[in-house]
């Protein structure tokens, strides 16, 4: 209850503040430059029966629950009271598909068998976690965003999704909105993420209003495809926190 009145909250002081103008989250110029926009649909309203979608990209019916298992959600399945415990598939403009498994709101003991799992060195009291599994070649990334409703201190990343040793996606939060500066007691409200392959950036995703997905020009099909799952696991955990 205390999280919605403080959701509500901030949403109705940045509404007032804000100016129209001032739709999304603020991207780097490098992203800004060589991406496409799209906007969601599916987030708001009625919640039973959640399809999310963007561009030519859509998922089946979300389900509170999980549709298969990964080393992560096996690993906690047993012991799990999570209320943030769902799963989906990510359909792709070619129709190409990721099964999505999440968890969120784990208990201390659960927590501690995801650090183990992801070989995770330092500790932390909140996380959201799961994986993606690309179905054409059975390729897994698992995912761990570490704190979420708050930006670290250091500047640094808040998480990363992975595909084994391979390749590596980091998640920085963003917290500021294009147009008027943020007053002081709204500043560090993360608004959404920002995905960094290299260093560079590849994509976004908004948590602001009915929220937006970005993707860089450069992307591949797959990376396009695993940050589309991410960015609506993101979106689809921001409503549940909101509930």
């Amino acid at each position: 209850m205390k999280k919605l009145v403080h959701t509500l909250f901030v949403g109705f002081m940045l509404a007032v503040i804000l100016p129209v103008g001032a739709q999304d989250i603020k991207l780097p110029e490098a992203l800004k430059s060589n991406s496409v926009v799209y906007p969601v649909k599916g987030r708001q309203g009625i919640v039973i029966n959640q399809v999310i979608s963007f561009g030519d990209f859509t998922t089946s019916k979300i389900k509170k629950g999980w549709t298969k298992t990964s080393r992560i959600t096996s690993g906690v399945k047993s012991a799990s009271k999570s209320s943030q415990k769902f799963s989906f598939t990510q359909i792709g403009p070619e129709k190409e598909q990721a099964e999505v498994s999440c968890l969120g709101q784990l208990s201390q003991a659960e927590i501690e068998i995801v650090r183990n799992l992801l070989a995770l060195s330092y500790e932390f009291k909140n996380c959201f976690t799961g994986s993606v599994e690309v179905v054409a070649d059975s390729t897994t990334w698992e995912f761990i965003i570490i704190e979420p409703d708050s930006k670290p201190e250091t500047g640094g990343s808040s998480g990363f999704i992975r595909n084994g040793n391979k390749e590596l996606i980091e998640l920085f939060a963003i917290t500021a909105l294009e147009g008027k500066k943020i007053p002081g007691f709204l500043q560090g409200v993360v608004q959404g993420f920002e995905f960094r392959l290299d260093g560079q950036p590849i994509g976004a995703v908004s948590l602001y209003n009915k929220g937006n997905v970005v993707f860089s020009e450069s992307a591949s099909a797959q990376l396009k495809l695993v940050m589309a799952s991410l960015s609506t696991a993101l979106l689809v955990r921001s409503n549940l926190n909101e509930q």
